[in-house]
């Protein structure tokens, strides 16, 4: 196995097993002549360099290899790939859900039993995404970036569900009730779906010996509509039939 990435990266692939003849540095063309030096020839490239690098990849497999794009900015056409090289576009939305169950499947146990480790994390709190998006377009993450809610809310304030009126609408708004202890909530829906279990027509809903204001704020049930009113009505330009202001229950 022969890998590209960045000198920062080393360490970590060096901990995987490679030694520094199978490393190269990505943004250097001259990866292709170390990894000529190394291996002679590769039989499959999972590519995700763009540029010149590509080319490079390219003359890099042998007779019969196989070049697997996992970008979607450069992809090539039949005439850019020599004809005894099978290029294939790798797009995980066009797998298909039943065959990436079956995937998560099989590496389940093999991260439990120790056989594969994950890749290193770094987290954000939610108020540093600027900075985690900044540190992910240079190249300088390494492993993944996660970015953390915080659970903390401001005693006294309001929360703003949208989606409210369904049933999962209905049960975040109790979670943050009865975990957190919101005492205010604004619920907002678009569609203004009425719940299926009974609601209390007034606006604080007790649960479980607490009580929270709620505020539903809806808009038409067209969903070509987008309009959005603070108030229990839809705005006067709206024409369209208001739907049900009914907060989900709480209880």
């Amino acid at each position: 196995m022969l890998a590209t990435a960045s000198p920062g990266k080393w360490d970590l692939l060096r901990s995987s097993g490679l030694t520094d003849d199978e490393i190269a540095h990505s943004r250097e063309p001259g990866f292709e002549e170390r990894f000529r030096a190394a291996a002679g020839g590769v039989d499959v490239v999972l590519n995700s360099l763009t540029g010149d690098a590509i080319t490079a990849s390219l003359r890099l497999l042998s007779e019969g290899g196989r070049f697997v794009e996992l970008g979607h900015n450069e992809l090539l056409g039949r005439d850019d790939v020599p004809e005894d090289v099978t290029y294939l576009h790798f797009n995980v939305m066009e797998v298909g859900p039943e065959r990436i169950q079956r995937a998560f499947a099989a590496l389940l146990p093999l991260l439990v039993d120790g056989t594969l480790t994950r890749g290193p994390l770094t987290r954000y709190p939610i108020e540093e995404a600027p900075e985690a998006f900044q540190v992910m377009q240079r190249g300088h993450n390494v492993g993944k970036a996660v970015l953390e809610l915080s659970t903390r809310f401001r005693p006294g304030g309001t929360v703003l569900v949208t989606g409210a009126m369904g049933r999962l609408g209905a049960l975040v708004a109790r979670h943050l009730v009865l975990r957190h202890g919101v005492e205010n909530l604004l619920l907002v829906s678009r569609r203004g779906r009425r719940p299926r279990a009974p609601t209390n027509s007034s606006p604080s809903s007790p649960v479980s010996g607490r009580t929270c204001v709620s505020r539903p704020v809806t808009s038409p049930t067209s969903s070509n509509c987008g309009c959005f009113s603070t108030t229990l009505r839809s705005p006067p330009s709206c024409t369209r039939r208001p739907c049900s202001t009914t907060p989900p229950s709480l209880v």
